[in-house]
């Protein structure tokens, strides 16, 4: 959907909602028997409706950086059932917190970011321009109406005989009407009085003191916006209802203020006003951009009602402070409201906008795609999973041989939802943060970093390991996966330098994921949406307990392929593509770094956390991690808890040929149903390993 289309749907949605806000409120004023002030409720009303149409432009110009983010948080229960490569507590002593709008909306996978992705995805491009046509003709069409009718307003009052100028309005008698009304057209203010009415001139000065009264309360102004509201959004119903609303409070408000403030005796003023609208008996409708002092309809029935109505009010009517009060309160609250779920839904709209899958079909290597869906359709059945991805790429070309996902449970997104799947990165995120840091000369991999024993104050946050780990260097911080020295070599990157090296590295939109087929990108916070300390604990170790930090596989299994390739990002192709496509994206690490960095990896599964990713054919490489995943829109479509296993890495070492990046999506078959990334997902990636570069004829080099 394009911004004008959204902003326009959020403006048709906050009339809803404003008009709901409005009608409640006066409804409980009126059980409390409550008396608010006629022309404090419609200056509320009108408000709200500019609200409605003004707050949407307004959040639409606000670039999204500058866009704050609310936070709703709920505590997480049972922090110790997390996997041991969890950061166990982060908060002052407490559990972590997640937004709770990622539980909300685990409800049969229902959001509005949900819906809307549907729409855009179900809605084929020429669907969606005839929608578009069919709009735009229906708001020609009432606009050319709106039109001829303000021109034949417009000859009805050249033909009218001027009796007088009052000030800035003239003061016109009309045998072509039956009521008296107020109106604004070309700048100029009119009232009209129908000669029915010249029979008795006390009649004659109340109307005309009371169409007066609707060009000092700006009324006529109103008439002709609304009906070019009406002509905008004439689809929803709502706009017509605030049309009525409005009409009567303005009627009301003329009422209060002739009886209360000017000194009409009601009794005159009601005789005058019942001849009035007994004459409107005889008219279908009001004249467009008009204020009558009797609404003429097509229902005698409802008009009596409105009549009975501000009769009754002129016999209840009180001035007072208080009165008026209540109406303003009423008014504020709805505009808040309104400016509330404004915001919301904007940063719904914009997020959903973020999560379209790029336009196209991937096409991929069959022989690898079909090794990786056998691999993975078992993998998912004995782990009793409810889904699982692998994808495979040439690291020296950028070329995703394959993209294979397994779900048991229905899932969005097409055959390859894989692409369009956002997860937290965790622990694999360290290996890549280390990477950086090295290349700035921020530390090397033998610097040692105390693990102050498992247990860390940093900031305001008590940090946990998932061992206590006494002193370790920053490569076996990565080969052990400790979470204390993994924040401590984040923190010399500091936030400013997290968010370059996940730009870097392909993350986020703009990044690697652009233009791919059927593939979207992660979501990745800028340093001003977290504190300092929440940035570095929890961005530079790939987790998001806060900030909404995602990623996509296939922007992760490129960051794994430039550490493999030497330190070059490269631009992901179709597997038809030729290799003269290939193309270097930018250098992220230098050569030397990325060398000692493959070693790193290497030591991962040769005696750290990756262990079961050894091969007895070729040399592995690469990084567990177990993700947790309160934000992403992709995993609600899978429901249930929200736990991946997941492995990045590549083979063989020296020369690499594949890398490859699995996730299991909740498996439950061991005792305490969590997710490990060594259990689960590195003896998947070895497998799919060892059947590809063996189908593609690598010779072994595991000596």
């Amino acid at each position: 959907m394009t911004s004008l289309s959204k902003c326009y749907l959020l403006i048709n949605l906050l009339l809803v909602v404003g008009f709901i806000v409005f009608r409640v409120a006066r409804f409980v004023i009126a059980k409390l028997r409550l008396k608010p002030s006629y022309q404090s409720l419609t200056r509320s009303a009108q408000i709200i409706m500019l609200a409605s149409l003004f707050i949407p432009l307004i959040l639409a110009l606000v670039p999204e950086k500058k866009m704050p983010r609310l936070k709703f948080e709920a505590v997480r229960p049972a922090v110790e059932a997390l996997t041991k490569s969890h950061l166990q507590a982060i908060g002052s002593k407490r559990h972590a917190p997640i937004p709770l709008d990622a539980q909300a909306d685990r409800l049969n996978g229902f959001s509005l970011r949900t819906v809307l992705t549907y729409i855009d995805t179900a809605l084929t491009q020429p669907a969606r321009l005839t929608c578009l046509i069919l709009l735009l003709i229906g708001v020609l069409a009432m606009l050319t109406r709106l039109t001829k009718n303000v021109s034949q307003l417009q000859t009805m009052l050249s033909e009218g005989m001027v009796i007088r100028r009052l000030r800035k309005t003239i003061v016109l008698v009309s045998d072509a009407v039956s009521i008296p009304f107020s109106t604004l057209v070309g700048f100029k203010a009119y009232t009209v009085i129908p000669t029915g009415l010249l029979n008795d001139s006390k009649d004659v000065r109340l109307a005309i003191r009371h169409e007066f009264q609707h060009h000092r309360q700006f009324d006529t102004a109103w008439a002709l916006l609304i009906e070019f509201w009406v002509c905008l959004f004439y689809a929803n119903p709502i706009i017509y209802l605030w049309k009525k609303e409005i009409t009567e409070l303005q009627e009301f408000s003329c009422d209060e203020a002739l009886i209360g403030q000017r000194g009409v005796p009601s009794h005159d003023y009601g005789s005058c006003l019942i001849r009035v609208a007994e004459a409107a008996l005889g008219k279908r409708q009001m004249l467009v951009g008009t204020a009558c002092m009797a609404a003429a309809t097509k229902n005698p029935r409802y008009l009596k009602s409105f009549l009975r109505r501000r009769i009754e009010m002129f016999n209840v009517h009180e001035s007072s402070r208080r009165a008026k009060s209540v109406a303003v309160l009423v008014g504020a609250l709805s505009v808040i409201v309104t400016g509330a779920v404004a915001f919301g839904a904007q940063q719904v709209l914009r997020s959903s906008s973020k999560n379209l899958p790029n336009a196209g079909t991937a096409l991929f290597d069959a022989n690898v795609q079909s090794i990786a869906e056998e691999v993975l359709t078992k993998a998912v059945r004995d782990f009793k999973a409810k889904a699982g991805f692998v994808l495979v790429s040439d690291p020296e070309t950028g070329r995703l041989l394959a993209a294979a996902n397994v779900s048991t449970v229905p899932t969005t997104g097409g055959k390859a939802w894989s692409l369009a799947y956002q997860l937290e990165p965790a622990s694999v995120m360290k290996g890549l943060t280390a990477a950086s840091a090295v290349e700035d000369g921020l530390t090397t991999f033998e610097d040692s970093f105390d693990c102050e024993n498992g247990s860390y104050m940093y900031g305001h946050n008590l940090l946990h390991d998932w061992k206590a780990f006494d002193h370790l260097s920053t490569a076996d911080t990565v080969v052990h996966s400790s979470n204390i020295c993994g924040v401590k070599i984040a923190a010399r990157l500091g936030s400013e330098g997290l968010a370059k090296s996940i730009h870097n590295f392909g993350f986020g939109v703009g990044g690697t994921t652009q233009g791919f087929p059927q593939a979207i990108a992660g979501d990745v916070p800028t340093t001003d949406q977290l504190s300092e300390e929440e940035y570095v604990a929890l961005i530079g170790t790939g987790y998001t307990l806060q900030g909404e930090f995602s990623v996509t596989p296939l922007e992760m299994v490129q960051a794994y392929g430039a550490i493999a390739n030497g330190g070059k990002l490269m631009k992901p192709l179709r597997a038809n593509d030729p290799d003269s496509a290939a193309t270097v994206v930018r250098r992220v690490l230098s050569e030397s770094t990325a060398q000692g960095m493959k070693s790193v990896l290497q030591r991962v599964v040769q005696d750290g956390t990756g262990r079961p990713a050894q091969s007895q054919v070729y040399t592995t490489a690469g990084k567990t991690g177990t993700a947790y995943t309160p934000g992403a829109p992709g995993h609600r479509t899978l429901g249930g808890e929200r736990s991946i296993a997941s492995f990045a890495g590549f083979a063989p070492v020296e020369n690499p040929r594949l890398a490859v990046y699995v996730g299991i999506i909740e498996p439950t078959n061991r005792k305490n149903r969590q997710p490990m990334g060594s259990e689960h997902a590195a003896p998947v990636f070895r497998e799919v390993i060892e059947r590809v570069l063996q189908q593609q004829g690598v010779a072994p080099d595991k000596k």
